[in-house]
């Protein structure tokens, strides 16, 4: 198997969640990591207090469009960057089957119909790149817009064909259920403000994984009540 391009945008403030991810993927030959730095600045303000906290942000869409056009008839990853990657050469091998679709999104739970684009597979085909460019030049022109309801609400326009991952296996932190088996878990959080967005990630990351090493990446504050929080549910566990 070819290995697959894997991209995803990082800025300062999530600097932690990129490391996660690379640590989480390693050496695996499965992937090409093509993580992508963007100065805060371009998230600076996106929040406005009410719905997503990146509404109206189009800096993702920017990067998929160069991306799709650089690489016609591939199969790409665009993903988000605050995910758990667990067993990536069994993840690897269970994408291969998706490349059947032109785009393939998790869902938001099992049993919801709502795609969501925290982890998705796409071929770059005039199809696809049709889709997302609608998506950017919506994004830019209606101020606040939700880019996750924005693709659900344009997808029965697309053109190509459109699968599902399977909701077990590729899972946010709202469905997970303890000592279940995934390959991506996507880390969820209240939109309310960086600093509650970020604890709120971060105590799903510590359930899974050891990150002493990458405190200094991590707000003082916030590292002290996630290593509480830690010790109360891994005794809750026992």
């Amino acid at each position: 198997m070819d290995p697959i391009r894997w991209f995803y945008v990082h800025s300062p403030k999530y600097e932690v969640f990129h490391h996660i991810l690379m640590d989480g993927v390693k050496d695996c030959s499965g992937f090409m990591m093509c993580p992508v730095f963007v100065p805060q600045e371009a998230f600076s303000g996106s929040y406005k207090g009410d719905g997503h906290f990146l509404s109206g942000n189009s800096v993702k869409y920017n990067v998929l469009m160069n991306v799709l056009k650089r690489h016609p008839g591939e199969h790409i990853l665009m993903t988000d960057v605050d995910l758990i990657v667990q067993h990536p050469e069994k993840l690897r091998e269970f994408l291969e089957p998706y490349k059947k679709y032109d785009l393939t999104f998790m869902l938001d739970g099992p049993d919801v119909e709502g795609k969501n684009i925290g982890f998705a597979m796409i071929k770059s085909t005039e199809a696809t790149i049709d889709f997302f460019g609608q998506v950017l030049k919506t994004l830019v022109t209606v101020p606040g817009t939700w880019d996750q309801g924005l693709v659900n609400d344009l997808l029965p326009t697309f053109t190509g064909s459109l699968g599902v991952f399977d909701p077990y296996l590729i899972i946010n932190s709202n469905y997970y259920k303890v000592k279940q088996t995934f390959y991506v878990l996507q880390c969820l959080c209240s939109h309310s403000d960086y600093e509650t967005n970020l604890l709120e990630k971060l105590c799903s990351v510590v359930l899974f994984l050891d990150i002493e090493p990458l405190k200094h990446l991590i707000p003082e504050e916030i590292w002290h009540q996630v290593q509480q929080y830690k010790m109360v549910m891994c005794h809750a566990m026992e």
